[in-house]
């Protein structure tokens, strides 16, 4: 697919991997909406790209179907979608108060897990609607999972059972929008000099 010109949504765009994707994008000559729930990271990055900055928490279903409705609004038709926003907490599941283990856990299957297919089914109902391109397809996905889907990482379980989530509904979410010309890929990588990195012990 030829980036020049289209539209894409990045979500977690205000830091880490979500921001250099959405500096590539953009370097490609993208039109690129940063969706992040930090809503003072996206300014810079939106000067930076020339991108629209919608504030948005993937985990709100609300909140993510808005700004998905704006983005394919002002930037659409939006054909590439690429799912960076993500938490990872290194916590242990024992020894702790039992709301917190609740909450964390929660937490990081809605925003990980809830979050990633929920952009992919907005941005897909949006692009089954479109026309396709003059080679049959009609748009790209890119969903983040983590090394830690193969290699379970200890105090991270809630996120690595996240991430192994996202890696086995790529096959069905590809089978699903095969016909409707959309691609859907995840990739897994490993550690990268991030914020969340940074914060782990």
């Amino acid at each position: 697919m030829r980036i020049e010109g289209i539209g894409a949504i990045v979500t977690g765009a205000g830091s880490g991997m979500g921001l250099a994707t959405a500096r590539m994008l953009a370097e490609a000559g993208a039109r690129v909406a940063l969706l992040d729930v930090n809503e003072g990271a996206l300014s810079a990055p939106a000067r930076e790209t020339g991108g629209l900055a919608l504030p948005c928490n993937v985990a709100d279903p609300g909140s993510l179907a808005r700004a998905v409705t704006e983005a394919t609004a002002v930037i659409g038709p939006v054909r590439v979608l690429v799912t960076c926003a993500g938490v990872g907490r290194m916590e242990p599941l024992i020894g702790r108060p039992e709301d917190q283990v609740y909450a964390t856990m929660l937490d990081t299957i809605m925003v990980n897990l809830v979050g990633t297919l929920n952009a992919v089914r907005l941005v897909a109902n949006h692009l089954a609607a479109q026309p396709a391109l003059p080679d049959g397809n009609r748009g790209s996905f890119v969903m983040v999972a983590s090394g830690a889907a193969f290699d379970g990482v200890p105090y991270s379980v809630p996120y690595t059972a996240t991430k192994g989530a996202v890696v086995a509904m790529t096959l069905g979410l590809a089978r699903e929008f095969g016909d409707l010309g959309i691609r859907v890929n995840t990739i897994s990588p490993g550690a990268f000099d991030t914020a969340m990195l940074k914060g782990a012990p």
